[in-house]
């Protein structure tokens, strides 16, 4: 799960993201649904990490949402583990 605030045409929206289901704010979910339909590649993501419907998976709609649903990313929370700084990708 994770929820991001940000701003879109000078309001502060509120999206959250959790077990493939998006709520907040109406104007931040429809911009989310334009955007899904953008081509966007695999957002710097690894190749098999996403498909053509971003929201279907947790970290590519993250991605997705952070970097091009909001004009400004004003907070952002995630429920993930943290990572391991040790891991090797």
């Amino acid at each position: 799960m994770f929820t991001i605030k940000g701003i879109i045409d000078g309001e502060e929206l509120r999206l959250t993201y959790n077990d493939g289901e998006i709520s907040g704010d109406s104007k931040a979910i429809a911009r989310t649904l334009t955007e899904n339909r953008k081509d966007y590649g695999y957002l710097g993501l690894f190749p098999d990490a996403t498909d053509r419907n971003y929201l279907n998976e947790e970290v590519p709609a993250y991605y997705l949402i952070y970097n091009h649903v909001f004009e400004k990313v004003t907070e952002h929370r995630k429920d993930w583990p943290p990572e391991d700084i040790n891991a090797v990708y």
